[in-house]
């Protein structure tokens, strides 16, 4: 996969890394996805034909959204005790080593394992973000995106929002890296899918703040509105978000 690099991008991405492994491993009871519409409880909405020409089943529409049919998550099973049935020691030494920061080392360890298993989900995403914590975001960024596709490709329906708990890291990693190329659409649209599982005090502020820039940049005011004040909310000291306000307030256009 060709990834366009911008070059100032990429060194904005080594502040963020140190506070990424900050999400939380647990996932949770229910996903808030913010996509377009602020705050959207859903797990999966669903109102056009499915891939195969047949109706999707028609849900009840959430509260929170009248016009969308949403699935709350009620539950989410626990992952495989072994994460591989060859590799699964080398697997947990990387993450022990991506705990003491021996980003270098993980990544050594987790090579020869890719190559083995390029298809386990879970070698992916502990390779990627090793990478990423090293710096390699262009390489990062292509196992990120086949990780996410694959996830994607296991909805029924083309219409239906579909969000792995398991793997909720992999979308706030590469909605950071889409931010980093100012690519907005994308950066708006993964780091919605990560944000509800975004604990971390300033994870929460900078994913706000994020959402805050993407959707001034896509044009959508209306929303990028709505999470300036949600992040002003979170964080009132939050400067970041002061200059996106004071466009809006002063009618610019992007």
């Amino acid at each position: 996969m060709a990834v366009r690099i911008i070059r100032k991008a990429w060194p904005l991405l080594g502040a963020l890394a140190a506070l990424s492994s900050c999400i939380a491993s647990a996932p949770p009871v229910r996903v808030r996805v913010a996509y377009q519409r602020p705050a959207v409880e859903l797990y999966a909405f669903e109102h056009f034909n499915s891939s195969d020409g047949k109706p999707c089943p028609r849900l009840e529409a959430g509260a929170g959204a009248p016009e969308l049919a949403a699935v709350p998550i009620v539950s989410v099973q626990s992952p495989p005790e072994r994460l591989s049935e060859k590799f699964h020691e080398a697997i947990m030494e990387a993450e022990a080593r991506y705990e003491k920061k021996e980003f270098k080392q993980a990544v050594e360890l987790l090579e020869p394992v890719y190559r083995a298993e390029p298809g386990n989900r879970f070698v992916i995403e502990t390779y990627a973000r090793n990478l990423f914590r090293l710096g390699d975001y262009r390489r990062s960024m292509e196992l990120y995106s086949g990780l996410v596709k694959g996830l994607d490709e296991k909805k029924s329906c083309r219409a239906k929002l579909l969000i792995d708990p398991w793997f909720m890291d992999a979308y706030w990693k590469k909605g950071l890296m889409h931010l980093a190329l100012r690519e907005w659409r994308p950066a708006a649209f993964e780091i919605s899918r990560a944000y509800n599982n975004l604990n971390h005090p300033v994870l929460v502020d900078q994913a706000l703040s994020y959402l805050t820039a993407a959707f001034f940049n896509l044009g959508d005011h209306d929303v990028a509105w709505y999470y300036s004040q949600q992040a002003l909310r979170h964080n009132p000291k939050n400067q970041y978000v002061l200059k996106y306000i004071e466009a809006m307030n002063l009618g610019v256009k992007k």
